[in-house]
């Protein structure tokens, strides 16, 4: 891997030419590139989901039972899809 950064660590540099040697990326740029996009990806995704978790517990408590909330999430996704 003449190519690879010299601040990875051996074990890492042998990983990634593993993962270039099945075929799946021409060579080590690609694999880096496509692990970085991925990783950024889930970033995002995890962002977004706390973000989702701090709205809600910021919205409070509802004194509604399961079954109503449930039947409120229903008709949302009826009027929709309509």
């Amino acid at each position: 891997m003449a190519d690879s950064p010299r601040t990875l660590a051996e074990p890492a540099r042998d990983w990634i030419a593993q993962r270039v040697a099945s075929g799946d990326w021409p060579d080590e740029s690609a694999y880096l590139s496509d692990l970085v996009a991925r990783d950024r990806e889930q970033a995002e995704k995890f962002a977004a989901l706390h973000a989702a978790l701090d709205e809600g517990l910021a919205s409070g408590f509802v004194e509604m039972t399961m079954e109503e909330i449930f039947a409120e999430a229903r008709a949302r996704n009826i009027s929709a899809a309509a």
